[in-house]
């Protein structure tokens, strides 16, 4: 589909699942979802709470919460002092403006969210100068 795009010169977001995946999502699976989770605000890091970004298992489904089941540690989304990741996530900032980016935070020691993942903002823009 790309290379069709090139030889046309044009450029357009074209869906290769067609017709496997349509526009208006699969509802079967979209509802199986609504019956056994509920949309709850969650806490992102560098973003702070967003409402309905979180999913947390419905009553009827409680027995697979392992949260519930086992002591799993949950640690708290703190923002770091200095990093501006959420001012990147949201496209207001450049990794290049963080006053820890290539120093403090690097690929070898992340310390924010756009630097831990390969897909990161930071992590790509530190690797791919």
């Amino acid at each position: 589909m790309i290379l069709g795009q090139v030889a046309d010169r044009r450029c357009a977001v074209e869906n290769q699942c067609d017709p496997a995946v349509r526009s208006e999502g699969d509802h079967v699976k979209m509802d199986l979802i609504k019956e056994v989770f509920l949309r709850v605000p969650a806490e992102w890091r560098g973003l702070g709470v967003i409402g309905g970004s979180g999913l947390v298992f419905r009553d009827g489904y409680a027995s697979f919460n392992a949260l519930a089941r086992f002591e799993v540690p949950i640690m708290e989304a703190s923002d770091i002092m200095g990093c501006m990741c959420g001012s990147i996530l949201r496209g207001v900032a450049t990794p290049l403006e963080c006053p820890l980016f290539g120093h403090a935070c690097n690929t070898a020691n992340p310390i924010g969210p756009g630097m831990v993942s390969r897909e990161g903002a930071c992590f790509i823009w530190y690797s791919y100068p």
